[in-house]
């Protein structure tokens, strides 16, 4: 016998629904429950894996944003020198 929603075959059944309706209305629901339950662990799934991927993601901006700020620093450093430098020209 196929899987069936035992509550509502009850439900059905005490309702006063033909045995075979109660029956066969059982097991759709039970065929959804089934398919929304394989829904809902595809998207867990997709879930764990755009999190992987955006914790990659962060990774390599925190990596590069550290390299830009170091590349940064030292060009502002080399104005600062270029900068004193044409100062001390210009004031001879």
């Amino acid at each position: 016998m196929p899987l069936m929603l035992s509550k509502l075959y009850h439900a059905l059944k005490y309702a006063g629904v033909d045995e075979q309706l109660a029956i066969e209305a059982a097991e759709e629901s039970a065929s959804f429950e089934n398919r929304f339950d394989s829904i809902e662990q595809r998207l867990t799934r997709i879930e764990e894996k755009l999190g992987h991927f955006e914790a990659q993601t962060n990774t390599r901006f925190d990596s590069m944003n550290t390299k830009f700020n170091v590349t940064l620093g030292i060009m502002m450093l080399m104005l600062s020198v270029v900068i004193g430098t044409l100062y001390t020209l210009a004031r001879r």
